[in-house]
């Protein structure tokens, strides 16, 4: 090919493409015209959430609902599809609530306007603006939540308050001042002059980054002292078996009754099963340590609804009160005993409730013999026990505790079981195997058989009823029924004598007239017009006129 016809040819070919390129650049761009808009793939909202705070939930299910119609164009639609769009993505429980709506004559159940209304009238009914200030006034900053999260949540809340717009950020102004957590930012806020709320919010921010900041070095400054410590080597165990080679096999694996465990193992500390257990039920040394049982009844009072008595009903010499101080930190709760605030100390391993005796005013103390034994084996001698009326501050509760009262100013104490009696602590049995637990069998029967164990007695079936003896049986009493009684003097019609006191807090013996001898040991007695039946030791002889 000669240079000329190159040339040409050349020429040709460009323009040649030159024509296609702009073709194909026109042809794009009518298509680009032609082809219709397609909407963006996104899927609608999840199921309204029924439950909780459902007006807040409507709220945010209806602000994600507009921004779905929005994006997926679907206003453009007609109003039927666009209602069936909204049943179908509002959920099985809102399906439920809207079948159960009545539509007046000018409004459509096939208009998404109309539906969404009503369901502003379900889930917000009418607003009441008092309820929420107060819950606005209430709302305070929580912990981890930041300054911004804080000041979003009270915008949100103010929409509905009904505040002035001129009001309307001086108020949430001071909520942030009273609601936030650090007490030096609050300090800060208030030594600010002329305090706006972008102003209070501007120092916020600053003192939670500085916090940020400071704990960071901190942590850095922590990793930086670490690193130059030295590692030490670790030591060796040391062979506690050296020095007792002369020992044999057959001396180390004699096998005899141990003391401890009370079993029969190679005389060795690791094959010993007590071995590392501060109590161990079998060992000898655990038995010749005998505490006394001590057995709490808890039962409320049938007079009041909201009065509990809590009693300890079985105590023979001595209490173990198992409070060894330990590594987590300890629970105190404030009652109300004699109208004054009382910290106690709720240990679950204490078996007895513990009062020191500058908390009580004017109750008495019955003697009684009792041993407190602590953790440590330190023995106290209390000075004996008193039924004390405690009132939780919270609930209102009124409960009857029997106390220990001893002299020493120990801290206030409450046992596990007057605990959970109270309700302050709970021991879920069902969660794990109890071993000598509580049995609920009298429980079960008292459920199954309310009226068996009601406080009136019941009648027997029939108008007269006719109680009948076997032949032959003869009465029989206990033998000590009336020992005693006849061993004692018997008392004439006419003598004075005097009674022994059963009031609770009474002491002493009120004379009374004898008036009638009933058997061989009860007594017919008057006393200030009141008529009395009482046992011969109950009563003693005066010459003193009545």
């Amino acid at each position: 090919i000669s240079p000329r016809f190159a040339v040409l040819f050349v020429a040709l070919t460009s323009s040649s493409l030159l024509v296609k390129h702009s073709s194909s650049e026109t042809s794009g761009a009518s298509a680009s015209e032609v082809l219709p808009f397609r909407s963006p793939q996104v899927p609608a909202p999840n199921p309204l959430d029924a439950d909780g705070d459902r007006a807040d939930n409507w709220k945010i299910w209806k602000q994600r609902w507009d921004n779905y119609c929005i994006i997926t164009g679907l206003l453009d639609q007609p109003e039927d599809y666009k209602c069936a769009m909204l049943l179908h993505s509002i959920g099985i429980e809102a399906m439920r609530i809207f079948n159960g709506l009545k539509f007046s004559d000018g409004e459509d159940r096939n208009n998404m306007a109309d539906v969404i209304k009503k369901f502003d009238q379900h889930f917000l009914g009418q607003t009441q603006e008092f309820f929420e200030r107060f819950q606005f006034n209430r709302r305070n900053q929580e912990s981890g939540e930041s300054i911004d999260e804080y000041v979003s949540v009270l915008r949100n809340m103010a929409k509905t308050c009904g505040f002035c717009d001129c009001m309307h950020e001086l108020l949430i102004m001071d909520r942030i001042l009273l609601g936030i957590l650090d007490d030096k930012t609050r300090e800060e806020l208030l030594s600010t002059h002329d305090l706006t709320l972008v102003k209070a919010i501007e120092i916020c921010r600053a003192r939670e980054a500085a916090t940020i900041h400071m704990k960071a070095l901190k942590n850095e400054e922590i990793n930086k002292g670490k690193g130059t410590q030295k590692q030490k080597k670790p030591m060796k165990p040391r062979d506690r078996t050296k020095g007792k080679q002369h020992q044999t096999e057959t001396t180390r694996t004699t096998t005899k009754k141990c003391y401890f465990s009370k079993q029969v193992h190679a005389m060795r500390k690791e094959s010993c099963p007590a071995w590392g257990k501060n109590h161990f039920p079998t060992s000898r040394k655990c038995k010749d340590r005998s505490v006394h049982v001590v057995q709490d009844d808890y039962a409320s009072d049938s007079s009041t609804s909201s009065t509990g008595t809590i009693s300890t009903i079985t105590v023979e010499l001595c209490h173990d009160v198992n409070s060894a101080q330990s590594q987590h930190p300890l629970i105190y709760c404030e009652m109300l005993i004699n109208d004054k605030p009382v910290r106690l100390q709720i240990d679950c391993g204490a078996t007895v409730c513990i009062l020191p005796k500058c908390y009580l005013k004017n109750l008495e103390v019955r003697p009684e013999n009792v041993n407190l034994q602590m953790w440590n084996e330190l023995s106290v001698k209390a000075l004996g026990k008193c039924r004390v009326h405690v009132k939780n501050l919270v609930t209102n509760e009124k409960f009857k505790v029997d106390f220990v009262i001893v002299n020493e100013a120990f801290t206030p104490l409450l046992s596990g079981n007057a605990a959970q009696a109270m309700g302050l602590i709970t021991v879920n049995y069902g969660n794990f195997k109890v071993v000598n637990g509580i049995s609920t069998a009298s429980h079960s029967y008292i459920q199954q058989f309310p009226a068996v164990f009601k406080d009136t007695p019941g009648i027997l079936p029939g108008k007269k009823v006719h109680l009948t003896v076997e032949d032959g049986a003869t009465p029989r009493k206990a033998k000590y029924y009336n020992r005693t009684a006849r061993d004692l003097p018997i008392l004439k019609r006419g003598d004075t004598v005097r009674m022994k006191p059963f009031a609770l807090g009474q002491m002493s013996w009120d004379k009374a007239h004898l008036t009638k001898r009933l058997d061989e040991r009860s007594y017919e007695v008057q006393s200030a017009g009141t008529t009395f039946r009482r046992n011969r030791q109950h009563l003693v002889k005066t010459t003193q006129p009545t």
